[in-house]
């Protein structure tokens, strides 16, 4: 059974701010049947999806703006 370490970041247009993420895979895991870039786009996909999140650091704000922004125009 081999492995190989897939490497990759996040394209977020920050400067300096990467953050390289790897994970292992294995060699097995690929279909022969089908394209080896295809599931290894679908791979990575999966890894980010499964460790990746955000949230919104000022949600409080944006609702007291909005709520007040909707009284204003009532």
């Amino acid at each position: 059974m081999a492995t190989v370490t897939v490497r990759w970041e996040i394209e977020d247009g920050y400067v300096g701010g990467s953050k390289p993420q790897s994970f292992e895979i294995d060699t097995d895991d690929f279909d022969e049947d089908l394209d080896i870039l295809n599931q290894l786009y679908d791979f990575t996909q999966e890894q980010f999806d499964n460790t990746i999140s955000w949230y919104i650091q000022n949600e409080d704000e944006v609702v007291r703006v909005v709520e007040a922004a909707r009284k204003r125009n009532g």
